[in-house]
């Protein structure tokens, strides 16, 4: 995968633009100005230039989680969901569920909650409440029947299997601090991190990879076999396949990897105010 053009979202301002008024400078890279809060959650589907966001921030009426949708091609931003909490949020494969994550203060403590959002019915579901684990939704099975999530408990992070039908909940990671990072179609296999290494397993809970301990896992790109990852704050991709690493940027600043466009040569990344600004 070759790399032409880099893309900069960075987050002061709220506006959009379209395509014809974003510039590149002679290094091949826009500055495009989009949220007000950092994404914390994204996902872009193989067939399109549709790109899924989550962010989440505090307000008058207390913690807020929001969910986009972004189109790659015009740079329009289209409000999708607003949840009370902070938290992240996962869309299941055929676009029409949303499930949400978040964790919501309260006068005696707190809870966290596990719910399904029907964008076709305008209906809501909580899966899980709870005021005792950290839990978040990672994503849907591709037959929708399972929601992969993680559990903190003793010290440890678990990744968990959850029948949406019948309440069946399985363990499927042993590994201590094992985190969800995406799921790649391609390949129907889910990458997990370590936070030392990170490798392909299966719904299952087999490992199905070797196991890549140089670079902190980001996402995986549209083609499924492509990983964004992170070292040092720049950008590099390793491809599932080959095991082969090529760096993309060399840049000076910390940047994250959102997403590369349909094209195969554009990459999207975000970064802070600061940073954008020294670029």
């Amino acid at each position: 995968m070759r790399i032409s053009r880099i893309i900069i979202i960075g987050f002061a301002l709220m506006f959009g633009c379209g395509e014809d008024e974003v510039n590149q400078d002679d290094r091949g890279i826009s500055k495009i100005i989009e949220l007000s809060t950092p994404i914390k959650y994204k996902r872009l589907f193989p067939e399109g230039n549709k790109l899924y966001l989550t962010t989440d921030f505090s307000s008058n009426q207390g913690a807020i989680t929001e969910v986009y949708l972004f189109d790659l091609t015009t740079f329009d931003l289209e409000k999708l969901l607003t949840e009370e909490g902070f938290g992240k949020a996962t869309i299941s494969n055929d676009r029409t569920v949303i499930a949400t994550s978040t964790f919501i203060n309260q006068t005696n403590g707190f809870e966290v909650r596990i719910s399904l959002h029907d964008l076709s019915k305008n209906s809501k579901r909580t899966l899980i409440s709870s005021n005792e684990h950290s839990i978040a939704a990672l994503a849907f099975s591709p037959n929708h029947k399972y929601l992969l999530y993680d559990k903190y408990i003793d010290s440890r992070n678990t990744i968990r299997r959850l029948n949406i039908e019948n309440g069946e909940d399985l363990q499927l990671s042993g590994e201590g601090n094992a985190v969800y990072i995406d799921y790649s179609e391609v390949l129907d296999l889910l990458l997990i991190d370590t936070y030392s290494e990170f490798y392909f397993m299966d719904w299952e809970g087999e490992i199905k990879s070797k196991k890549v301990s140089e670079l902190k896992p980001i996402m995986i790109a549209q083609d499924g076999i492509t990983v964004l990852c992170k070292k040092n704050g720049e950008v590099f991709l390793y491809n599932a396949q080959t095991t082969e690493i090529n760096q993309i940027t060399n840049l000076g600043v910390d940047l994250n990897p959102v997403t590369i466009a349909k094209d195969g040569k554009t990459i999207l990344l975000s970064t802070d105010k600061d940073h954008l600004d020294s670029l």
